[in-house]
């Protein structure tokens, strides 16, 4: 057997690999590796902040959504840490969403 010959498969897939890399910008400027790394430490924050509602029992800390109250949109004092925990993931997540946009936006 030759191991010179490939199966039309994995040719298929290299052209597909070659068109994406070759799709993908060649120079990024200050700005999209800038967004980048902001959008990447979101992203670690989110993960955190949701193993930290997880863990602590705080995901009913803002019972309801998109308000935490009948008559907030945050957190009060009466709802103590766990709605503080709860708020701070919800308002990452708005964070997370936005500064993705922002690299696709700059990437594109």
């Amino acid at each position: 057997m030759s191991s010179a010959s490939s199966s039309p498969s994995r040719s298929r897939g290299a052209g597909v690999l070659n068109r994406f890399v070759a799709w993908l910008p060649h120079d990024v400027d200050r700005r999209v590796r800038v967004f980048a790394w902001l959008s990447f430490v979101a992203e670690v924050l989110i993960i955190g902040t949701g193993g930290a509602v997880r863990l602590t029992g705080s995901g009913l800390g803002c019972p309801t959504w998109p308000r935490c109250t009948a008559d907030s949109l945050v957190n009060t004092p009466e709802m103590g840490i766990h709605g503080i925990i709860e708020f701070g993931n919800r308002t990452l997540t708005g964070l997370v969403g936005i500064l993705a946009l922002i690299v696709v936006v700059l990437v594109w």
